[in-house]
Protein backbone atom coordinates (compact mmCIF):
# COMPACT_ATOMS: atom_id res chain seq x y z
CA UNK A 1 0.00 0.00 0.00
CA UNK A 2 1.43 3.46 -0.93
CA UNK A 3 2.69 5.45 2.04
CA UNK A 4 2.57 2.48 4.41
CA UNK A 5 5.77 2.19 6.52
CA UNK A 6 5.48 -1.58 6.65
CA UNK A 7 4.81 -4.29 4.09
CA UNK A 8 1.75 -6.59 4.17
CA UNK A 9 2.26 -10.06 2.72
CA UNK A 10 -1.06 -11.74 1.90
CA UNK A 11 -2.95 -13.62 -0.81
CA UNK A 12 -5.68 -10.95 -0.82
CA UNK A 13 -5.83 -8.19 -3.40
CA UNK A 14 -7.04 -4.65 -2.77
CA UNK A 15 -10.40 -5.45 -4.41
CA UNK A 16 -11.02 -8.29 -1.95
CA UNK A 17 -10.30 -11.17 -4.31
CA UNK A 18 -7.62 -13.76 -3.62
CA UNK A 19 -4.82 -15.32 -5.60
CA UNK A 20 -5.89 -18.63 -4.09
CA UNK A 21 -8.61 -20.34 -6.13
CA UNK A 22 -9.86 -23.85 -6.93
CA UNK A 23 -6.96 -24.33 -9.38
CA UNK A 24 -4.05 -23.25 -7.16
CA UNK A 25 -2.25 -25.57 -4.73
CA UNK A 26 0.75 -23.37 -3.87
CA UNK A 27 1.50 -19.72 -4.56
CA UNK A 28 4.68 -17.75 -3.87
CA UNK A 29 4.30 -14.09 -2.99
CA UNK A 30 5.77 -12.41 -6.11
CA UNK A 31 7.80 -9.69 -4.42
CA UNK A 32 11.54 -9.76 -3.82
CA UNK A 33 11.53 -7.02 -1.16
CA UNK A 34 10.18 -8.86 1.90
CA UNK A 35 12.11 -7.67 4.96
CA UNK A 36 12.11 -8.02 8.73
CA UNK A 37 9.08 -6.33 10.25
CA UNK A 38 6.77 -7.13 7.34
CA UNK A 39 3.27 -8.22 8.32
CA UNK A 40 2.18 -11.68 7.25
CA UNK A 41 -1.57 -12.33 6.96
CA UNK A 42 -2.67 -15.97 6.61
CA UNK A 43 -6.32 -16.47 5.67
CA UNK A 44 -8.53 -19.42 6.55
CA UNK A 45 -7.85 -22.60 4.54
CA UNK A 46 -4.26 -21.46 4.09
CA UNK A 47 -0.85 -22.09 5.60
CA UNK A 48 2.24 -19.97 4.92
CA UNK A 49 5.86 -21.08 4.77
CA UNK A 50 8.65 -18.52 5.18
CA UNK A 51 12.01 -19.39 3.61
CA UNK A 52 15.42 -17.74 3.48
CA UNK A 53 18.02 -18.88 0.97
CA UNK A 54 16.21 -22.22 0.63
CA UNK A 55 15.99 -22.85 4.39
CA UNK A 56 12.57 -22.93 6.03
CA UNK A 57 12.32 -20.38 8.85
CA UNK A 58 8.77 -21.11 9.95
CA UNK A 59 5.30 -22.44 9.14
CA UNK A 60 2.35 -20.18 9.97
CA UNK A 61 -1.29 -21.15 10.39
CA UNK A 62 -4.27 -18.79 10.07
CA UNK A 63 -3.61 -15.41 11.71
CA UNK A 64 -1.51 -12.23 11.53
CA UNK A 65 2.20 -12.19 12.24
CA UNK A 66 5.09 -9.73 12.15
CA UNK A 67 8.06 -11.36 10.50
CA UNK A 68 11.25 -11.27 12.54
CA UNK A 69 14.16 -12.32 10.37
CA UNK A 70 17.68 -12.87 11.71
CA UNK A 71 19.98 -9.87 11.40
CA UNK A 72 23.48 -10.91 10.37
CA UNK A 73 26.27 -8.32 9.87
CA UNK A 74 27.63 -9.94 6.72
CA UNK A 75 24.17 -10.19 5.19
CA UNK A 76 23.48 -6.55 6.00
CA UNK A 77 26.76 -5.47 4.38
CA UNK A 78 25.94 -7.38 1.16
CA UNK A 79 22.48 -5.87 1.02
CA UNK A 80 23.80 -2.31 1.46
CA UNK A 81 26.68 -2.62 -0.99
CA UNK A 82 25.11 -4.69 -3.79
CA UNK A 83 21.36 -4.17 -3.61
CA UNK A 84 20.90 -0.76 -2.06
CA UNK A 85 19.68 -2.15 1.26
CA UNK A 86 17.36 -4.97 0.12
CA UNK A 87 18.66 -8.24 -1.31
CA UNK A 88 16.21 -9.74 -3.86
CA UNK A 89 14.57 -12.99 -2.75
CA UNK A 90 16.46 -12.97 0.53
CA UNK A 91 13.15 -14.01 2.06
CA UNK A 92 10.21 -15.63 0.33
CA UNK A 93 6.72 -16.56 1.49
CA UNK A 94 4.84 -19.51 0.00
CA UNK A 95 1.11 -19.88 0.63
CA UNK A 96 -0.47 -23.34 0.51
CA UNK A 97 -4.15 -23.94 -0.20
CA UNK A 98 -5.78 -26.25 2.38
CA UNK A 99 -9.20 -26.34 0.69
CA UNK A 100 -10.52 -29.46 -1.03
CA UNK A 101 -9.59 -29.40 -4.72
CA UNK A 102 -11.00 -31.25 -7.73
CA UNK A 103 -9.25 -32.96 -10.65
CA UNK A 104 -10.92 -34.52 -13.69
CA UNK A 105 -9.19 -36.62 -16.34
CA UNK A 106 -10.37 -38.62 -19.35
CA UNK A 107 -8.73 -41.20 -21.57
CA UNK A 108 -9.07 -44.37 -23.63
CA UNK A 109 -8.47 -47.98 -22.62
CA UNK A 110 -8.84 -51.37 -24.32
CA UNK A 111 -10.54 -54.57 -23.19
CA UNK A 112 -9.43 -58.16 -23.71
CA UNK A 113 -11.00 -58.13 -27.20
CA UNK A 114 -9.21 -54.82 -27.94
CA UNK A 115 -12.56 -53.01 -27.82
CA UNK A 116 -12.04 -49.30 -27.21
CA UNK A 117 -13.63 -47.85 -24.07
CA UNK A 118 -13.54 -44.39 -22.53
CA UNK A 119 -12.86 -43.68 -18.87
CA UNK A 120 -13.74 -40.60 -16.85
CA UNK A 121 -11.97 -40.18 -13.50
CA UNK A 122 -12.81 -37.49 -10.95
CA UNK A 123 -10.98 -37.25 -7.64
CA UNK A 124 -10.90 -34.83 -4.70
CA UNK A 125 -7.87 -34.14 -2.52
CA UNK A 126 -6.53 -31.63 -0.01
CA UNK A 127 -3.19 -30.65 1.48
CA UNK A 128 -2.66 -32.08 4.95
CA UNK A 129 -2.19 -29.24 7.50
CA UNK A 130 0.27 -31.42 9.40
CA UNK A 131 3.66 -29.72 9.58
CA UNK A 132 5.54 -32.76 8.28
CA UNK A 133 3.22 -33.02 5.28
CA UNK A 134 3.59 -29.31 4.53
CA UNK A 135 7.37 -29.70 4.57
CA UNK A 136 7.09 -32.76 2.33
CA UNK A 137 5.03 -30.77 -0.19
CA UNK A 138 7.45 -27.83 -0.17
CA UNK A 139 10.44 -30.12 -0.69
CA UNK A 140 8.78 -32.23 -3.42
CA UNK A 141 7.42 -29.50 -5.67
CA UNK A 142 9.27 -27.10 -7.92
CA UNK A 143 7.30 -23.89 -8.40
CA UNK A 144 6.73 -22.66 -11.93
CA UNK A 145 6.00 -18.96 -12.38
CA UNK A 146 5.34 -18.53 -8.64
CA UNK A 147 2.62 -21.19 -8.45
CA UNK A 148 1.87 -24.90 -8.53
CA UNK A 149 -1.57 -25.68 -9.93
CA UNK A 150 -4.06 -28.52 -10.18
CA UNK A 151 -3.13 -28.78 -13.87
CA UNK A 152 0.51 -29.40 -12.90
CA UNK A 153 -0.53 -32.21 -10.55
CA UNK A 154 -2.87 -33.65 -13.20
CA UNK A 155 -0.02 -33.75 -15.72
CA UNK A 156 1.97 -35.87 -13.25
CA UNK A 157 -0.87 -38.27 -12.28
CA UNK A 158 -2.55 -38.84 -15.67
CA UNK A 159 -0.04 -41.50 -16.88
CA UNK A 160 -0.37 -43.36 -13.56
CA UNK A 161 -4.17 -43.45 -13.84
CA UNK A 162 -4.03 -44.54 -17.48
CA UNK A 163 -1.64 -47.41 -16.72
CA UNK A 164 -3.69 -48.65 -13.75
CA UNK A 165 -6.96 -48.71 -15.73
CA UNK A 166 -5.50 -50.31 -18.86
CA UNK A 167 -3.76 -53.08 -16.90
CA UNK A 168 -7.09 -54.07 -15.34
CA UNK A 169 -9.37 -53.70 -18.37
CA UNK A 170 -7.07 -55.72 -20.64
CA UNK A 171 -7.94 -58.75 -18.51
CA UNK A 172 -11.74 -58.51 -18.86
CA UNK A 173 -14.19 -58.65 -21.75
CA UNK A 174 -16.33 -55.75 -22.89
CA UNK A 175 -19.56 -57.12 -21.45
CA UNK A 176 -17.94 -57.47 -18.00
CA UNK A 177 -17.03 -53.80 -17.69
CA UNK A 178 -20.10 -52.81 -15.68
CA UNK A 179 -19.57 -55.67 -13.23
CA UNK A 180 -16.05 -54.55 -12.25
CA UNK A 181 -16.78 -50.83 -11.77
CA UNK A 182 -16.03 -51.01 -8.03
CA UNK A 183 -12.78 -52.85 -8.67
CA UNK A 184 -11.63 -50.22 -11.17
CA UNK A 185 -12.38 -47.50 -8.63
CA UNK A 186 -10.33 -49.27 -5.96
CA UNK A 187 -7.39 -49.76 -8.33
CA UNK A 188 -7.36 -46.07 -9.27
CA UNK A 189 -7.80 -45.02 -5.64
CA UNK A 190 -4.83 -47.12 -4.58
CA UNK A 191 -2.60 -45.88 -7.42
CA UNK A 192 -3.13 -42.14 -7.01
CA UNK A 193 -3.55 -42.28 -3.23
CA UNK A 194 -0.03 -43.61 -2.83
CA UNK A 195 1.44 -40.94 -5.11
CA UNK A 196 -0.44 -38.13 -3.35
CA UNK A 197 0.81 -39.26 0.06
CA UNK A 198 4.39 -38.83 -1.14
CA UNK A 199 3.57 -35.15 -1.79
CA UNK A 200 1.89 -34.62 1.57
CA UNK A 201 -1.56 -34.64 -0.07
CA UNK A 202 -4.62 -36.58 1.09
CA UNK A 203 -7.02 -38.29 -1.32
CA UNK A 204 -10.64 -37.71 -0.27
CA UNK A 205 -12.83 -39.34 -2.91
CA UNK A 206 -12.60 -41.04 -6.31
CA UNK A 207 -15.27 -41.54 -8.96
CA UNK A 208 -14.60 -43.65 -12.08
CA UNK A 209 -16.94 -44.13 -15.05
CA UNK A 210 -16.13 -46.64 -17.80
CA UNK A 211 -18.18 -46.68 -20.99
CA UNK A 212 -17.87 -48.00 -24.52
CA UNK A 213 -16.51 -45.44 -26.93
CA UNK A 214 -18.69 -46.63 -29.85
CA UNK A 215 -22.35 -45.55 -29.75
CA UNK A 216 -23.57 -48.80 -31.32
CA UNK A 217 -21.71 -50.86 -28.72
CA UNK A 218 -23.22 -48.70 -25.97
CA UNK A 219 -26.75 -49.49 -27.17
CA UNK A 220 -26.02 -53.21 -27.47
CA UNK A 221 -24.61 -53.32 -23.94
CA UNK A 222 -27.68 -51.45 -22.68
CA UNK A 223 -29.96 -54.10 -24.22
CA UNK A 224 -27.88 -56.87 -22.66
CA UNK A 225 -28.20 -55.12 -19.29
CA UNK A 226 -32.00 -55.15 -19.76
CA UNK A 227 -31.95 -58.94 -20.13
CA UNK A 228 -31.54 -59.54 -23.85
CA UNK A 229 -29.11 -62.18 -25.04
CA UNK A 230 -26.03 -61.04 -26.94
CA UNK A 231 -27.46 -62.32 -30.26
CA UNK A 232 -30.86 -60.67 -29.76
CA UNK A 233 -29.26 -57.39 -28.67
CA UNK A 234 -27.11 -57.32 -31.81
CA UNK A 235 -30.18 -58.21 -33.91
CA UNK A 236 -32.23 -55.36 -32.46
CA UNK A 237 -29.42 -52.90 -33.04
CA UNK A 238 -29.05 -54.09 -36.65
CA UNK A 239 -32.80 -53.64 -37.13
CA UNK A 240 -32.59 -50.11 -35.76
CA UNK A 241 -29.78 -49.21 -38.17
CA UNK A 242 -31.72 -50.64 -41.14
CA UNK A 243 -34.87 -48.76 -40.10
CA UNK A 244 -32.92 -45.49 -39.81
CA UNK A 245 -31.70 -46.01 -43.37
CA UNK A 246 -35.21 -46.60 -44.68
CA UNK A 247 -34.96 -50.34 -45.39
CA UNK A 248 -38.60 -51.51 -45.52
CA UNK A 249 -37.76 -55.14 -44.84
CA UNK A 250 -36.49 -54.41 -41.33
CA UNK A 251 -39.24 -56.58 -39.74
CA UNK A 252 -37.74 -59.58 -41.55
CA UNK A 253 -34.56 -59.11 -39.57
CA UNK A 254 -36.42 -59.09 -36.27
CA UNK A 255 -38.43 -62.16 -37.32
CA UNK A 256 -35.22 -63.86 -38.51
CA UNK A 257 -36.80 -64.40 -41.93
CA UNK A 258 -35.12 -64.10 -45.36
CA UNK A 259 -35.18 -60.70 -46.99
CA UNK A 260 -37.96 -60.47 -49.63
CA UNK A 261 -37.20 -58.11 -52.47
CA UNK A 262 -39.02 -57.07 -55.68
CA UNK A 263 -37.23 -56.96 -59.01
CA UNK A 264 -38.58 -56.00 -62.45
CA UNK A 265 -39.02 -59.03 -64.74
CA UNK A 266 -40.95 -59.62 -68.00
CA UNK A 267 -42.91 -56.39 -67.79
CA UNK A 268 -43.83 -56.91 -64.14
CA UNK A 269 -42.30 -57.74 -60.77
CA UNK A 270 -41.44 -60.96 -59.09
CA UNK A 271 -40.79 -61.26 -55.38
CA UNK A 272 -39.25 -63.65 -52.94
CA UNK A 273 -36.04 -64.41 -51.19
CA UNK A 274 -32.70 -64.09 -52.91
CA UNK A 275 -32.44 -67.88 -53.34
CA UNK A 276 -35.92 -68.07 -54.92
CA UNK A 277 -35.12 -65.24 -57.31
CA UNK A 278 -31.94 -66.98 -58.42
CA UNK A 279 -33.89 -70.15 -59.25
CA UNK A 280 -36.56 -68.17 -61.14
CA UNK A 281 -34.08 -66.27 -63.27
CA UNK A 282 -31.96 -69.35 -64.04
CA UNK A 283 -34.83 -71.40 -65.61
CA UNK A 284 -35.54 -69.06 -68.62
CA UNK A 285 -31.84 -68.76 -69.37
CA UNK A 286 -31.55 -72.56 -69.64
CA UNK A 287 -34.54 -72.77 -72.03
CA UNK A 288 -33.11 -70.01 -74.25
CA UNK A 289 -29.89 -72.00 -74.63
CA UNK A 290 -31.54 -75.25 -76.00
CA UNK A 291 -31.12 -76.16 -79.77
CA UNK A 292 -34.06 -75.53 -82.13
CA UNK A 293 -36.63 -78.35 -82.27
CA UNK A 294 -35.65 -79.67 -78.85
CA UNK A 295 -38.45 -79.73 -76.30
Amino acid sequence: MPGTPYKVVSTLLENGTSFMDQNTIMWRYPDASIFSGSYLVVESNEVAVVKSRGAILGIYQQGQYQLQTPDKPITGFIRRELYGGVAPWLYEVIFINLARLLVTTRGLAYTKELAEVEYDVTYYFHVSPNQDDVLRLIQSIMLKEHKYTVADLKFFLDPIIDQAINQLLQQVSLKEINTIADKVTEVVKSAIGQELREFGLVLDKVRVIIKANDEMIKRILSLIALGFSSDDAALYELSRVLADRGVITTPNVLAKKPLDILVPYAGGFIGGSIAQLQQTTEQPSKQEGKPAGEK
